[in-house]
């Protein structure tokens, strides 16, 4: 139990510095810009949560992809390494899906947050 509260927080304290890093940069946009702090922070959420989902679009392709299967049993490897190698790829591309959901997301909440305060 302590181990997955550990990831969790590991996981949170990822997704709070990113969110960190993406406010300041829409502070620095729009201080230099005529645009409100709040419309970049929602189009920072959007890109986030597009650059998540095209990452696992990506990956599904080349394990679908017939010359892509030829080129990878032309190989060393055998086709169970293979096969291996495609789902940690596609793991990787979930696991980057789902932070980049959680960024993107927690900084539309707080864009929300500002709104319904201010």
């Amino acid at each position: 139990m302590k181990g997955l509260i550990k990831r969790i927080s590991k996981f949170m304290f990822k997704i709070i510095i990113a969110d960190i890093i993406l406010a300041g940069l829409a502070f620095v946009i729009s201080y230099f810009s005529d645009m409100k702090i709040s419309d970049i922070m929602v189009y920072a959420g959007i890109i986030c949560i597009l650059i998540g989902g095209l990452s696992l679009l990506g990956s599904g392709n080349n394990s679908a992809d017939v010359t892509y299967i030829i080129s990878k049993s032309a190989g060393n490897n055998s086709m169970n390494e293979n096969t291996e190698e495609n789902y940690k790829n596609r793991n990787n591309s979930m696991r980057f899906l789902i932070f980049m959901s959680c960024v993107g997301g927690f900084l539309l909440a707080i864009v929300a947050l500002i709104d319904y305060i201010f």
